[in-house]
């Protein structure tokens, strides 16, 4: 019966070790969404408080109204850039398919009127109006680092939007239940200063 127990314990031990090993390697992708949530929910944690108190104590209804608005605060500008972003790419792509095909407008009067390199790039302009297979050469030495650079950003901008909406969701439940996960969090750290002192 005795090394029934302690079997019973070794075995739960390895269990639990086991679990904390893959609860660290499954942590560090949503380290940061952890990190945002807190810091989020910790600096406007007051205005949580009184809409809390707005709709009767209510959290989870509190919870939903403050995700929501940081959501609309801290989420849909950068979604609207997203956007524009690749309406704007496809106007340039429009721009330059179109020079190639009709040529280059008469450079502009106010581009000789800029200092030091204004009556350069109107040479350099008159160049390419002229000699067409000059112009495609510029245009696709131009597009290639364009797209590639745009593409990076297109990538950077998905990713980060895709861990800010995880932090905010994060938030949403931080927000819900943040006054018991402080409880908990400062019963563990009571435990461990008194654990530490005697």
């Amino acid at each position: 019966m005795i090394e029934q127990t302690k079997l019973e314990r070794i075995i739960s031990g390895v269990v639990l070790l086991a679990l904390l090993g893959s609860c660290l390697l499954l942590l560090p992708p949503f380290l940061s969404a952890l990190l945002w949530a807190a810091v989020l929910c910790f600096s406007i944690w007051p205005f949580y408080k009184r809409l809390l108190s707005l709709v009767r104590g209510h959290r989870t209804l509190a919870a939903m109204f403050m995700t929501l608005a940081t959501i609309l605060v801290g989420l849909l500008p950068f979604v609207i850039i997203a956007a524009s972003l690749s309406d704007n790419v496809r106007d340039v792509t429009a721009a330059v398919k179109g020079w190639i095909d009709t040529g280059l407008p008469p450079p502009p009067d106010w581009l000789v009127k800029i200092p030091i390199f204004g009556h350069h790039a109107v040479e350099h302009w008159q160049t390419l109006v002229t000699d067409r297979s000059k112009l495609i050469m510029e245009s696709r030495r131009l597009i290639e680092p364009l797209s590639t650079l745009l593409l990076v950003i297109g990538k950077m901008l998905i990713s980060g939007l895709g861990a800010l909406a995880l932090s905010f969701l994060i938030a949403l439940f931080f927000f819900r239940d943040g006054q018991s996960i402080a409880q908990h969090l400062n019963a563990i750290a009571d435990r461990g200063l008194h654990t530490f002192r005697s």
